[in-house]
C-alpha cells in the first residue's frame, strides 16, 4: 500500500522505495501485469474522489512506466471512497 498525502496524488519520497521495488520484480517476471487501485478518504465529494483515487494510480503507473515497464501491463482502477482500506477515522 502506498500513502499519499491529503489531496494529493503525489507519492512521499518513502514509498519511491517501494514503487523502485515493484519495477525491479516486473522486469524480472515479464509475464506479470499488474492492477493499481486508487483509493481516499471520505472527506470531500464522491466525484472528487474518484479522480483523485484515478490520478494517484495513474502517478505510480507514470513511475513504474519511467523505469522501463510496458504500460500495457499496468491496469488502473479507481475505487474513490467506494472501498476504502481503513477506517476513515485513520
Amino acid at each position: 500500500m502506498l500513502k499519499f498525502a491529503t489531496n494529493k496524488s503525489v507519492l512521499h519520497d518513502t514509498d519511491l522505495i517501494v514503487v523502485n521495488k515493484l519495477a525491479s520484480q516486473l522486469k524480472e517476471f515479464e509475464d506479470v501485469s499488474i492492477k493499481l487501485i486508487g483509493h481516499t478518504d471520505a472527506d470531500g465529494s464522491d466525484e472528487f474522489n474518484y479522480k483523485l483515487a484515478l490520478n494517484r494510480a495513474l502517478e505510480t503507473k507514470s513511475l513504474l512506466v519511467a523505469k522501463g515497464i510496458n504500460s500495457n501491463r499496468i491496469l488502473v482502477i479507481s475505487k474513490g471512497e467506494k472501498e476504502p482500506l481503513k477506517p476513515n477515522q485513520t
